[in-house]
């Protein structure tokens, strides 16, 4: 316990934890777009398929390690606290990614929802992958596009597109505009 009451304590127990969360997700645009929920541990989870299967996610505990000089933390050595800290934000940061790519990877291949291309990234396998992906429609009907995590080398090769395929992703995009607000009244119907 570096400080000398349990509540001195605590409170640099957050500090730490909040700023070890916040530079990581100011460090990735991937986890700076997710929510954040943090609980007492770590939990598992269960995917079911559409054929009742189910695919097991055991709980993954993710962290980072910092070894700080109890003196530096009493004397208030803010440069020495702000390298531990930025080194285990930039640890903790990497884990989080890996684990939520990972996890991803499970998923999408459990329910079916990977596409490998022989290839590489296409046009064509880009089209193919907007055709398979589930789309929604927010509050005000406006379709909401899916978003696409990939490796920044891979951002770097993807394709451009000409103008008659870039008019096949806006058909694309009308399409399954039209067909959720019809499932929608539909529903409403009902």
């Amino acid at each position: 316990m570096p400080f000398a009451t349990w509540e001195l304590d605590a409170a640099f127990t957050h500090f730490v934890n909040d700023t070890l969360y916040a530079l990581a997700r100011a460090r990735s645009p991937l986890l700076a777009g997710m929510g954040q929920m943090q609980t007492a541990s770590t939990v598992s989870s269960v995917v079911s398929g559409h054929d009742g299967a189910e695919l097991s996610l055991p709980e993954t505990p993710v962290g980072a390690s910092m070894t700080l000089d109890l003196e530096a933390v009493r004397t208030a050595n803010f440069e020495q606290l702000t390298l531990e800290l930025d080194s285990a934000a930039e640890e903790l940061g990497k884990g989080l990614v890996e684990l939520f790519v990972d996890t991803i990877g499970k998923v999408t291949d459990f329910t079916g929802n990977t596409i490998k291309s022989k290839g590489g990234l296409t046009f064509e396998s880009y089209v193919e992958m907007l055709e398979r992906i589930e789309w929604s429609l927010d509050e005000d009907d406006q379709l909401v596009k899916p978003s696409l995590v990939v490796h920044p080398d891979t951002a770097k090769k993807f394709p451009q597109g000409t103008a008659e395929q870039l008019q096949t992703i806006r058909d694309l995009e009308d399409r399954k505009h039209r067909e959720l607000l019809a499932r929608r009244r539909r529903r409403r119907l009902s």
